[in-house]
């Protein structure tokens, strides 16, 4: 599947490069670690941290709230 259909699907604002987090309580020891979007894979997300990356479901991503001053 394309990026641009999981972000419709799911209803995500996360675009490819954007930083992210995973959800605490996703079921992996993965839980509430930041990274980088990287592309979609299938029908999951590849997120990619410094020393990691992984497959995510759309579900267990969410975009890092930025601080506006």
């Amino acid at each position: 599947m394309s990026i641009d259909y999981i972000r419709k699907t799911y209803g995500l604002t996360v675009k490819v490069g954007d930083q992210v987090s995973i959800r605490k309580g996703a079921g992996t020891w993965f839980d509430g670690l930041h990274g980088k979007l990287l592309r979609a894979q299938g029908q999951y997300l590849v997120v990619a941290g410094e020393t990691w990356r992984g497959n995510f479901h759309p579900a267990d991503v969410e975009p890092i709230q930025k601080d506006t001053p």
